[in-house]
């Protein structure tokens, strides 16, 4: 059995998972190795240490502006989703139905989250652990826990991208916003 620690906000439900960052624990579940009292030790300053790693990927997602017409797709690199209009007949119907479900969903989402936090990376980032905590509205849907750590793995993925001198939001966004219009 194994499972790992790690930071809730307090403020909302959505859920993200930093595997790297995480404090894992794994042990047996053999009656053999199980006592009355399993003990879970860890080191002093590292969930300190989570916690201000957390506060940091916070601010610089705070940091980085994202414009409306960006948020939606950078919404699909972030978690992944590509539509493929290039279909024919009943199956072109089929995904341009997923698509206009996805950006109605987005763009509620997006929408609440501009309005708390302001148009930008942090925003489109609660919008998308919200997405993926209800994931199974729409017809758009995958395991939780799989996106969740998607999420959390773009967030030290998208704060190194941004540190190069020749970042730009739109190619960094590439053909993800290449079907949502």
């Amino acid at each position: 059995m194994s499972f790992a620690l790690g930071f809730c906000r307090k403020l909302c439900d959505n859920g993200v998972i930093f595997e790297k960052e995480a404090i894992k624990f794994t042990f047996y579940h053999t009656k053999q190795i199980i006592k009355e009292n399993i003990k879970f030790e860890i080191l002093p300053d590292k969930l300190e240490k989570l916690k201000r790693k957390f506060i940091e990927y916070s601010n610089k997602l705070s940091a980085c502006p994202v414009p409306d017409e960006k948020a939606i797709p950078l919404m699909c690199k972030v978690l992944g989703i590509k539509f493929n209009l290039e279909k024919q007949g009943k199956e072109f119907e089929k995904e341009k139905k997923r698509r206009d479900e996805f950006k109605a969903r987005a763009d509620s989402l997006l929408k609440n989250y501009y309005g708390q936090s302001g148009a930008n990376v942090y925003a489109v980032f609660n919008a998308c652990t919200d997405y993926a905590t209800h994931s199974k509205s729409g017809n758009v849907n995958f395991f939780a826990d799989g996106i969740k750590k998607k999420i959390g793995n773009w967030v030290e993925s998208f704060s190194e991208e941004r540190k190069k001198d020749d970042f730009s939001l739109e190619n960094y966004i590439g053909e993800y916003g290449k079907y949502l219009n």
